[in-house]
């Protein structure tokens, strides 16, 4: 299983994070992600990377985008 992170800085710093991510083999939209700043985003992110979501064979990356992406972003 693989969740990709799309990560957009917004102007007022708080931070907006798209995830998408092939579960069972099927592209999927899971949503959308709103942390009041970097650091609470920071906070999560570490969460993550420390194993928070503890499921089997779990992937996950992180892309960040700018305001203007149109999300150009490939999942493998």
């Amino acid at each position: 299983m693989l969740i990709l992170f799309l990560r957009t800085i917004m102007p007022d710093s708080s931070v907006r994070v798209k995830t998408e991510g092939v579960i069972d083999g099927e592209h999927r939209e899971i949503g959308t992600l709103h942390f009041p700043s970097g650091k609470t985003w920071a906070k999560f992110w570490g969460a993550i990377q420390r194993g928070a979501l503890n499921i089997q064979d779990l992937e996950v990356k992180l892309e960040n985008l700018t305001l203007t992406d149109e999300a150009p972003h490939e999942i493998e």
